[in-house]
């Protein structure tokens, strides 16, 4: 039984008892029962946000597991090419060297510094950028 029923029922409960709403008693009752009612509601809620934090979540992992993939499998292409000349005429490649690692990059738009992070600085940086897409929504 969810909460919101059970709220549900003590108020069928006090309604079947007929409380006198204009005793202590029955009023401190019917505001405890308002009290539990709001409750549940913001419970439900709660349970609302939850599950679209899980959801961006999933898709920031999914998103982050496609770049770890795309850089494991740059730093593969990379190292079986190594020796191997780029046309300088073909826009598509040129070469960068990375600030933080000092590694030289062919291809645009595919280095981040995600490589030599721990699992944990992973998490974190996800969290971190789920907790500011949050923050947006609130308009915070």
């Amino acid at each position: 039984m969810e909460i919101s029923e059970k709220v549900a029922y003590l108020k069928g409960l006090a309604e079947g008892l007929a409380l006198d709403s204009d005793t202590k008693e029955g009023k401190l009752i019917a505001a405890i029962i308002d009290v539990l009612d709001d409750m549940a509601e913001k419970f439900v809620d709660l349970e609302d946000e939850l599950c679209d934090v899980e959801d961006g979540l999933d898709a920031v992992s999914d998103d982050l597991s496609d770049v770890e993939q795309a850089l494991y499998e740059l730093d593969d292409d990379v190292d079986e090419d190594e020796d191997e000349d780029y046309d300088d005429d073909d826009e598509s490649y040129f070469e960068t060297t990375c600030p933080v690692c000092e590694e030289v990059f062919f291809n645009r738009f595919t280095h981040l510094p995600l490589y030599g992070l721990s699992e944990e600085q992973l998490t974190y940086m996800a969290d971190a950028v789920l907790s500011s897409i949050a923050e947006m929504q609130r308009g915070e």
